[in-house]
């Protein structure tokens, strides 16, 4: 089953502290990084099993 929607729970609580909905499915570990005093989440999503970057036959 692929979910559409992106969560951050609470470690202690579980409660979801914020979600987004993909346009895509997640193809792979999330990453995260501050820029300007804000703190960021990055996860590769895809449309399919072919990246843009794979040659086509």
């Amino acid at each position: 089953m692929v979910h559409d929607r992106y969560r951050a729970f609470d470690i202690e609580t579980g409660e979801v502290l914020w979600e987004t909905r993909l346009v895509a499915a997640a193809h792979g570990y999330p990453t995260t990084y501050e820029a300007g005093g804000r703190l960021f989440v990055a996860v590769p999503a895809a449309l399919g099993a072919r990246s843009a970057t794979s040659p086509r036959r």
